[in-house]
């Protein structure tokens, strides 16, 4: 199924971050949040998946959230596959620059995938976005860019 909406939280770029309940590497995980346009929650309501939606009353409004494991569990039910990443695409279907990081409230098209469990639970499964109208990320660095570099060598650093 494929909808349009907005992106909210998008972590779906270069390597994968850690879980929300642990640091195990095998627990890795690209997701984001995504407020389908009307005529997508419309589609949602028709197929059945409107009670996938959450709303926290903040400005995502009605929202569902995507992730992804970066490993997939093996024969014996461990992570040790790893997964293949979110495909990121632009507006003319072009691989989307891993550097451009996508802001909050950038409109998309998510095609996603849904998977019968068999215990009643569906979940959704995130093939690929499309970013269309792209607000750039403002936000804060990635972990290590805030650091100060030390040109000349020194091994301490004076944070006076």
């Amino acid at each position: 199924m494929i909808l349009r909406g907005t992106v909210h939280y998008a972590r779906i770029l270069g390597r994968p971050h850690d879980g929300y309940k642990t640091k195990d590497p095998k627990e890795q995980l690209w997701s984001m949040d995504f407020s389908p346009d009307d005529a997508g929650l419309e589609r949602l309501r028709e197929n059945g998946l409107f009670g996938k939606l959450k709303n926290k009353g903040d400005d995502r409004g009605f929202f569902l959230t995507f992730r992804r494991r970066a490993f997939n569990l093996d024969e014996n039910k461990q992570r040790t596959i790893p997964a293949k990443p979110i495909r990121v695409i632009d507006r003319h279907k072009e691989p989307w620059p891993e550097k451009t990081r996508i802001g909050n409230g950038s409109t998309a098209n998510v095609n996603f995938a849904t998977n019968d469990r068999g215990d009643g639970n569906v979940t959704l499964g995130l093939i690929a976005v499309q970013i269309w109208d792209l607000i750039p990320y403002e936000g804060g660095n990635d972990d290590y860019e805030d650091f100060p570099v030390d040109s000349d060598g020194n091994e301490s650093w004076d944070n006076t």
